[in-house]
């Protein structure tokens, strides 16, 4: 199975990216590939619409993110992680987002095969439902290009960026991930 991680934190070594790896540790087994949208050079969406005009997933950019949408192209399951700042997503992981529309036709239908995804969030914010209707909100966009959200995953109180150290139901969680949920949506 080919799985593709998004990393969307400026921080390296941060929650998310601590999240995404006690999550990926039950698929050792598999083809893992894990980007860091902070680390690479690119820019947001230009409009030029040049994907519009075939079901190619290649941009008109040809930046740092192309082998990320290839990737993400001919995944089995994605991971996008991005630590809440200012009740969003991060701006790296926005850029992401919006260079989505490479995998829209003109009629916006998707380009890609349907992609189960998961979402992991980390905020300083303790209530888990302060930011749900974003949430949902980010599911139906992803929704749009096929990225089927089958699990959001949020740990709270992450004001720091260590915070996961302590909070055992998430680690636990992320780390039988597999085992628990992966029969229900691969099976």
């Amino acid at each position: 199975m080919k799985i593709t991680a998004v990393l969307g934190s400026p921080i390296r070594n941060g929650n998310s990216e601590k999240m995404v790896d006690l999550f990926l540790s039950g698929f050792s087994n598999d083809d893992i590939c894990i980007f860091n949208i902070n680390e690479l050079n690119c820019k947001g969406c230009q409009a030029c619409d040049e994907c519009e005009k075939s079901d190619s997933v290649i941009c008109a950019l040809h930046d740092d993110l192309q082998p990320v949408l290839d990737r993400v192209a001919v995944s089995d399951l994605l991971i996008l992680a991005s630590p809440i700042y200012m009740d969003q997503v991060t701006a790296q992981m926005r850029i992401f987002q919006d260079r989505l529309n490479v995998f829209l036709r003109k009629d916006f239908s998707s380009k890609l095969k349907n992609i189960p995804t998961v979402l992991i969030y980390s905020q300083a914010i303790e209530d888990t439902k302060i930011y749900a209707d974003y949430f949902n909100t980010l599911k139906k966009v992803y929704k749009k290009f096929n990225m089927d959200v089958i699990d959001t995953i949020i740990l709270t109180n992450a004001g720091a960026h260590n915070e996961l150290k302590d909070d055992l139901y998430i680690k636990n969680y992320l780390k039988d991930w597999k085992e628990n949920k992966y029969a229900t949506h691969f099976s």
